[in-house]
């Protein structure tokens, strides 16, 4: 379980949050609490292994799994879920095959799951959103807004654009990283240099903490623009109502 800061506590084990809020280079394998055909819903599914991850070609990460099922070095079987996380992004996979002949060929063993988690993030953030909580990721913790604006420290939150660039075989999903920062005056500014984007969120985080060093600070990153907006609009009604 998860504890909140000054809120309440959110029933979630910190596995399945490191999964879908941190941003961690990290691989999970997810099982069905019950066997049988896959189902759409995240949320049916448990953890039964995570590990960190080197590399960044899912393609060479996907064969290293099928190597390690190979030796039996891990298991994995039918219908289980496996999702890689880096660079910021989690890519979802469902194991259709066993039979495994070629491990440097996985798509023969596994079929992507475009979004699979998308769903249970935006309902997980809505519950919390409601509460008035959102994700500190500096800390991993959730905070109560009401705290924030009394707490001594600067905000900052992630945001990420993506796009699909073509290739001379299909496309490729393009990731843009963005840190913006709620001023003195309320309002919100990126903090990239000249505004550009980053391509890696490693790169976003290194800026992150030389900017924050730079400026003697202690700060909190949210999980996203729209939180730190949520913090925005709740100071302003404080200022308001004084």
């Amino acid at each position: 379980m998860i504890k909140g800061l000054y809120s309440e506590n959110i029933d979630i084990d910190e596995d399945r949050f490191s999964l879908l809020f941190l941003h961690e280079s990290k691989c999970f394998v997810l099982r069905q609490d019950k066997s049988g055909e896959p189902v759409e819903d995240s949320t049916k599914y448990n953890i039964i292994l995570s590990s960190d991850v080197r590399g960044n070609e899912l393609h060479e990460l996907l064969s290293d799994m099928l190597c390690m099922k190979k030796v039996g070095k891990i298991d994995l079987k039918l219908n289980d879920v496996v999702t890689i996380g880096f660079n910021g992004s989690n890519f979802s996979f469902l194991f259709i095959n066993d039979n495994i002949r070629n491990p440097f060929e996985p798509d023969m063993y596994f079929q992507e799951l475009k979004g699979f988690f998308d769903k249970e993030i935006k309902s997980f953030l809505s519950s919390i959103h409601q509460k008035n909580c959102v994700i500190d990721i500096t800390n991993k913790k959730l905070v109560h807004i009401e705290n924030i604006v009394t707490m001594p420290t600067s905000l900052y939150a992630l945001h990420t654009e993506s796009f699909m660039m073509k290739k001379k075989k299909g496309f490729k999903t393009v990731y843009n990283y963005y840190i913006y920062m709620l001023n003195d005056k309320y309002e919100i500014d990126c903090i990239n240099p000249f505004c550009r984007p980053f391509d890696r969120l490693q790169s976003v985080l290194d800026f992150f903490v030389l900017y924050s060093k730079k400026r003697n600070e202690k700060a909190l990153v949210l999980f996203d623009k729209k939180e730190l907006e949520m913090v925005m609009d709740y100071k302003c009604l404080c200022e308001g109502s004084l």
